[in-house]
């Protein structure tokens, strides 16, 4: 496997006896955890609606950092002169197998036209025709071609690298990189902020050549927004980076916030089998334009499997690839069928050349690999969670949109839509009561106090994450079993119980893990 990113790995120190006073104490009106996608969108929303408001962003790593960023797809939306919202919301339910709100669906799908023209707008270079139209690609599940991409399937990166360069030069939003809250200021009723390690960049003393200091920001705020993605890095064949780990549905589901369906992890059926973390994902729009799923003897299996062969939902594709694998030892993706594949699809044929790859002479190996958590913080069509002052977008949310299945591309969709409905349903919270505030301090004052030791990590430890990635796969992978499930908890027990306090993101990760356990252990999932 490729290393962590040593930025994510390194030791951070502080001083113990000094460290409450080295503290930083900011009042926010809107505080968003989280630069992917449905966080840049919230921060950029919020200033055009209230200029004078004070927005503080906080994000572990450089802005933008994210799984949204590693998008490759599009954006799903009915911009095409043969396609309507309706069919849109119509793909959208059945993929979801009917388990979807389909209120949510309806406004989601309504407003994705609107939402694609405000990011173009805003100067993310959609890949256009000769006539200057949107290109529309083709995915699995959908019926017409909606599927608005840039960057030959970069276009995660093109839509966050556009928005971060925005956000960084708004004067009304405070951004704080190599910044990771772990816990949430409440007062027992309502979340009244967070309080968070920010890292210096200063020498530190300690062990190791990775050492700095890290000193607490407490951020007192009306609302506070989690943009901080799902659970799928934790798994040990996952398509995300490390940003997100569960850290958000943890804090949530910590002041008594509902949580609901984290067992349904949508699996990409097409990553490159190759010994990585994340494994490069191979776009579904390559099969959308031709290319084929082989397996071990050379078959192509998919038209044994749905009417709709290698473009059925990623759900019944995944599962296919999976049993292929393991009924005949392989399964593979033929790109040869793909015409001007460097040209239309240049991110992915250098991935594949620079590892060895040569997609014009011979198919590449895939597996599926966890990709999208589809359950989280239960929202509201605004965002707004169960406990007051509480908003979530993105991935990190359940908004009822994807049921059982989401279909593709619809992800960057519900992540721009509702970053920028709750950003707007946020700035209507009432300022923080005296009580309130003073509640917030007392809060930060018991959440530091946890950290004794005076050592602490801004992500989980690389031994922490290899070990939930094994839990994880073995007790919420596809092929899944009661018995799997109850081994996958004991493990998870006791790896938790094993953990030093000052372990505070390993612990979040933990429990995030141990919340889509217990959700595939009671059939949810």
């Amino acid at each position: 496997m490729r290393p962590i990113d040593a930025n994510h790995d390194a030791a951070f120190f502080f001083a113990p006896d000094d460290f409450l006073a080295q503290g930083d104490r900011l009042d926010a009106d809107l505080l968003i955890l989280g630069s992917g996608l449905a966080g840049l969108m919230a921060a950029l929303r919020a200033a055009e609606r209230a200029k004078a408001a004070r927005i503080i962003l906080l994000t572990r790593g450089a802005l933008g950092a994210s799984a949204s960023r590693f998008a490759q797809g599009g954006l799903a939306a009915a911009v095409g002169e043969d396609d309507t919202p309706a069919r849109h919301a119509e793909d959208t339910v059945r993929a979801g197998r009917g388990a979807n709100d389909r209120r949510i669906v309806e406004r989601v799908t309504q407003e994705a036209p609107e939402i694609v023209r405000r990011l173009a707008a805003y100067g993310v270079p959609f890949a256009r025709t000769t006539a200057g139209a949107f290109h529309l690609s083709l995915e699995g599940g959908h019926t017409r071609r909606r599927i608005v991409h840039a960057g030959g399937a970069a276009t995660g990166r093109a839509i966050v690298d556009t928005l971060a360069v925005r956000v960084r030069s708004s004067a009304t939003v405070s951004v704080f990189e190599r910044t990771a809250a772990f816990a949430l200021l409440d007062d027992g009723s309502s979340v009244l902020g967070a309080v968070a390690l920010r890292a210096d960049g200063s020498a530190g003393s300690g062990e190791g050549t990775g050492a700095r200091t890290v000193r607490p920001l407490v951020v007192r705020a009306r609302a506070t927004l989690l943009a901080t993605g799902g659970v799928t890095a934790l798994f040990g064949r996952t398509t995300h980076p490390p940003e997100a780990f569960g850290e958000g549905i943890a804090l949530a589901a910590g002041v008594g916030a509902t949580v609901r369906d984290l067992g349904r992890i949508q699996f990409h059926p097409t990553a490159l089998d190759v010994p990585e973390r994340p494994l490069p994902l191979l776009t579904e729009a390559l099969r959308g334009e031709g290319a084929r799923l082989l397996n071990a003897f050379g078959e192509r299996f998919m038209p044994r499997y749905d009417p709709a062969t290698e473009l059925a939902p990623r759900d019944v594709v995944a599962r296919a690839v999976f049993w292929e694998r393991r009924r005949t030892g392989g399964v593979w993706l033929d790109l040869r069928p793909v015409r001007r594949l460097a040209d239309r699809f240049p991110t992915i044929d250098i991935a594949l050349r620079s590892r060895g790859f040569d997609p014009d002479r011979t198919p590449v190996p895939v597996v599926p690999a966890a990709h999208f958590t589809m359950g989280g913080i239960e929202t509201d069509a605004s965002g707004r969670t169960t406990v007051p002052r509480l908003y979530a977008a993105g991935e990190v949310a359940w908004t009822g949109l994807h049921g059982h299945n989401r279909l593709a591309s619809n992800g960057l969709l519900e992540a721009a839509a509702f970053g920028g409905w709750a950003a707007e349903a946020a700035l209507d919270e009432p300022p923080l009561s005296l009580a309130e505030r003073r509640a917030a301090e007392a809060a930060a004052a018991k959440a530091l106090g946890r950290l004794a030791s005076g050592r602490v990590r801004l992500t989980p430890a690389p031994e922490t994450l290899a070990a939930l990635g094994a839990i994880l796969d073995a007790g919420a992978g596809l092929a899944r079993t009661p018995e799997a499930v109850e081994r996958a908890l004991q493990a998870l027990s006791a790896l938790a119980e094993a953990l030093p306090p000052e372990a505070v993101f390993d612990a979040l990760a933990a429990s995030a893990a141990r919340l889509v356990l217990e959700d595939v252990r009671s059939g949810s999932g």
